[in-house]
Protein backbone atom coordinates (compact mmCIF):
# COMPACT_ATOMS: atom_id res chain seq x y z
CA UNK A 1 0.00 0.00 0.00
CA UNK A 2 1.40 3.43 -1.11
CA UNK A 3 2.29 6.25 1.74
CA UNK A 4 -1.05 9.08 1.91
CA UNK A 5 0.57 11.79 -0.25
CA UNK A 6 0.01 15.05 -0.03
CA UNK A 7 -1.54 14.85 -3.86
CA UNK A 8 -3.53 12.15 -2.14
CA UNK A 9 -5.11 14.13 0.90
CA UNK A 10 -6.12 17.31 -1.94
CA UNK A 11 -7.41 14.99 -3.96
CA UNK A 12 -9.64 13.51 -1.03
CA UNK A 13 -10.29 16.82 0.08
CA UNK A 14 -11.56 17.33 -3.92
CA UNK A 15 -13.66 14.37 -3.74
CA UNK A 16 -15.19 15.44 -0.39
CA UNK A 17 -15.91 19.21 -1.72
CA UNK A 18 -13.67 20.80 1.14
CA UNK A 19 -11.54 22.65 -0.86
CA UNK A 20 -11.92 26.72 -1.81
CA UNK A 21 -13.07 27.27 -4.75
CA UNK A 22 -10.03 29.01 -6.05
CA UNK A 23 -7.71 25.70 -4.32
CA UNK A 24 -10.60 23.78 -6.62
CA UNK A 25 -10.29 25.40 -9.42
CA UNK A 26 -6.37 24.83 -9.25
CA UNK A 27 -7.15 20.88 -8.83
CA UNK A 28 -8.97 20.97 -11.53
CA UNK A 29 -6.56 22.81 -13.73
CA UNK A 30 -3.71 19.87 -12.02
CA UNK A 31 -6.48 17.36 -13.54
CA UNK A 32 -6.73 18.72 -17.17
CA UNK A 33 -2.35 19.02 -17.59
CA UNK A 34 -1.42 15.95 -15.71
CA UNK A 35 -2.56 12.28 -16.59
CA UNK A 36 -0.95 10.20 -13.71
CA UNK A 37 -2.95 12.80 -10.91
CA UNK A 38 -6.30 12.05 -13.17
CA UNK A 39 -5.29 8.14 -12.72
CA UNK A 40 -5.12 8.43 -8.66
CA UNK A 41 -8.49 10.64 -8.63
CA UNK A 42 -10.03 7.82 -10.38
CA UNK A 43 -8.45 5.33 -8.42
CA UNK A 44 -9.74 7.40 -5.26
CA UNK A 45 -13.07 7.36 -6.75
CA UNK A 46 -13.41 3.63 -7.62
CA UNK A 47 -12.24 2.82 -3.78
CA UNK A 48 -14.66 5.48 -2.52
CA UNK A 49 -17.49 3.78 -3.93
CA UNK A 50 -16.61 0.30 -2.90
CA UNK A 51 -16.22 1.29 0.78
CA UNK A 52 -19.84 2.95 0.12
CA UNK A 53 -21.42 -0.39 -1.22
CA UNK A 54 -19.76 -2.63 1.55
CA UNK A 55 -20.74 -0.06 4.04
CA UNK A 56 -24.29 -0.42 2.39
CA UNK A 57 -24.53 -4.29 2.15
CA UNK A 58 -23.45 -4.58 6.41
CA UNK A 59 -25.95 -1.93 7.27
CA UNK A 60 -29.21 -3.53 7.20
CA UNK A 61 -33.00 -2.49 5.69
CA UNK A 62 -36.11 -1.48 7.04
CA UNK A 63 -37.00 -5.15 6.75
CA UNK A 64 -34.38 -6.10 9.57
CA UNK A 65 -35.14 -3.23 11.69
CA UNK A 66 -38.45 -4.17 11.98
CA UNK A 67 -37.86 -7.83 12.61
CA UNK A 68 -35.73 -7.04 15.31
CA UNK A 69 -38.42 -4.10 16.95
CA UNK A 70 -41.34 -7.14 16.12
CA UNK A 71 -38.73 -9.98 18.29
CA UNK A 72 -37.99 -7.43 20.64
CA UNK A 73 -42.06 -6.46 21.36
CA UNK A 74 -42.76 -10.00 21.21
CA UNK A 75 -39.68 -11.25 24.03
CA UNK A 76 -41.27 -8.15 26.11
CA UNK A 77 -44.53 -9.65 26.05
CA UNK A 78 -43.58 -13.14 26.61
CA UNK A 79 -41.94 -12.09 29.76
CA UNK A 80 -45.03 -10.35 31.29
CA UNK A 81 -46.81 -13.17 30.54
CA UNK A 82 -44.58 -15.00 32.28
CA UNK A 83 -44.46 -12.43 35.02
CA UNK A 84 -48.03 -13.08 35.41
CA UNK A 85 -48.29 -16.43 35.93
CA UNK A 86 -45.65 -16.72 38.67
CA UNK A 87 -48.25 -14.17 40.29
CA UNK A 88 -51.09 -16.11 40.01
CA UNK A 89 -49.56 -19.40 40.57
CA UNK A 90 -48.16 -17.72 44.15
CA UNK A 91 -51.77 -17.03 44.81
CA UNK A 92 -53.00 -20.04 44.19
CA UNK A 93 -50.61 -21.53 46.31
CA UNK A 94 -50.89 -19.48 49.13
CA UNK A 95 -54.86 -20.01 48.75
CA UNK A 96 -54.12 -23.73 48.98
CA UNK A 97 -51.88 -23.43 51.84
CA UNK A 98 -54.42 -22.02 53.76
CA UNK A 99 -56.93 -24.81 52.88
CA UNK A 100 -54.32 -27.21 53.64
CA UNK A 101 -53.79 -25.38 57.19
CA UNK A 102 -57.84 -25.33 57.87
CA UNK A 103 -57.83 -28.69 57.49
CA UNK A 104 -55.31 -29.54 59.85
CA UNK A 105 -56.60 -27.75 62.21
CA UNK A 106 -59.51 -28.84 62.01
CA UNK A 107 -58.63 -32.39 61.51
CA UNK A 108 -56.37 -32.23 65.04
CA UNK A 109 -59.33 -30.57 66.60
CA UNK A 110 -61.93 -32.72 65.82
CA UNK A 111 -61.28 -34.99 68.92
CA UNK A 112 -61.60 -31.61 71.60
CA UNK A 113 -64.75 -30.44 69.07
CA UNK A 114 -66.57 -34.06 69.78
CA UNK A 115 -66.56 -35.50 72.82
CA UNK A 116 -65.78 -39.25 72.76
CA UNK A 117 -68.45 -40.89 76.07
CA UNK A 118 -66.68 -43.10 78.41
CA UNK A 119 -66.36 -46.73 78.73
CA UNK A 120 -69.30 -47.03 81.08
CA UNK A 121 -71.81 -44.08 81.00
CA UNK A 122 -74.92 -44.21 83.22
CA UNK A 123 -78.09 -43.28 81.73
CA UNK A 124 -81.10 -41.92 83.71
CA UNK A 125 -84.21 -43.71 82.18
CA UNK A 126 -87.91 -43.21 82.77
CA UNK A 127 -89.93 -41.67 85.98
CA UNK A 128 -88.67 -44.37 88.31
CA UNK A 129 -85.01 -43.07 87.16
CA UNK A 130 -84.22 -46.96 87.28
CA UNK A 131 -80.34 -46.56 85.70
CA UNK A 132 -79.64 -47.90 82.39
CA UNK A 133 -76.21 -48.40 81.30
CA UNK A 134 -74.44 -47.91 77.86
CA UNK A 135 -70.81 -48.80 76.92
CA UNK A 136 -69.27 -46.98 73.65
CA UNK A 137 -67.18 -49.61 72.20
CA UNK A 138 -64.55 -47.66 70.45
CA UNK A 139 -61.47 -48.46 67.66
CA UNK A 140 -58.34 -47.99 68.21
CA UNK A 141 -58.28 -44.24 66.79
CA UNK A 142 -61.01 -43.59 69.74
CA UNK A 143 -63.86 -43.14 67.27
CA UNK A 144 -67.50 -44.90 68.92
CA UNK A 145 -67.96 -47.44 66.50
CA UNK A 146 -71.30 -48.69 68.38
CA UNK A 147 -72.80 -47.93 71.66
CA UNK A 148 -74.23 -50.99 73.68
CA UNK A 149 -76.78 -50.60 76.10
CA UNK A 150 -77.23 -52.81 79.64
CA UNK A 151 -80.13 -52.55 82.70
CA UNK A 152 -77.57 -52.79 84.94
CA UNK A 153 -73.55 -51.45 85.59
CA UNK A 154 -72.82 -54.93 86.52
CA UNK A 155 -73.74 -56.18 83.00
CA UNK A 156 -71.98 -52.99 81.71
CA UNK A 157 -68.56 -53.85 83.98
CA UNK A 158 -68.72 -57.61 82.63
CA UNK A 159 -68.59 -56.90 79.34
CA UNK A 160 -66.57 -53.58 79.15
CA UNK A 161 -63.71 -56.51 80.96
CA UNK A 162 -64.51 -58.93 78.67
CA UNK A 163 -64.33 -56.65 75.31
CA UNK A 164 -60.83 -54.99 76.98
CA UNK A 165 -59.76 -58.71 77.05
CA UNK A 166 -60.37 -59.74 73.72
CA UNK A 167 -59.09 -56.59 72.37
CA UNK A 168 -55.66 -56.80 74.42
CA UNK A 169 -55.70 -60.77 73.25
CA UNK A 170 -56.02 -59.30 69.29
CA UNK A 171 -53.15 -56.31 69.88
CA UNK A 172 -51.03 -59.06 71.15
CA UNK A 173 -51.41 -61.91 68.12
CA UNK A 174 -51.53 -59.13 65.77
CA UNK A 175 -48.00 -58.13 67.39
CA UNK A 176 -46.66 -61.53 66.89
CA UNK A 177 -46.77 -62.04 71.25
CA UNK A 178 -48.65 -65.25 71.37
CA UNK A 179 -47.95 -68.64 70.43
CA UNK A 180 -51.45 -70.46 69.32
CA UNK A 181 -51.60 -73.82 70.35
CA UNK A 182 -55.59 -74.18 70.32
CA UNK A 183 -58.63 -72.03 69.69
CA UNK A 184 -58.86 -70.90 73.19
CA UNK A 185 -56.74 -67.72 74.71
Amino acid sequence: MEPISDQTELLEQYLDGTLEADEAARVEALLREDAAMRDTLEQLRLERDLRVRVFASLEGGHREADAAAERFVASVARREHVRRLARMARFVAAAAAVVLIGFGIGWTGRAALDPQPGPVTPVAQGEAASYRVAVAVTDDAGNVVAVQPFSSIDEAERFSRDLKAWQDNRRQLEQGGVLLVGDRF
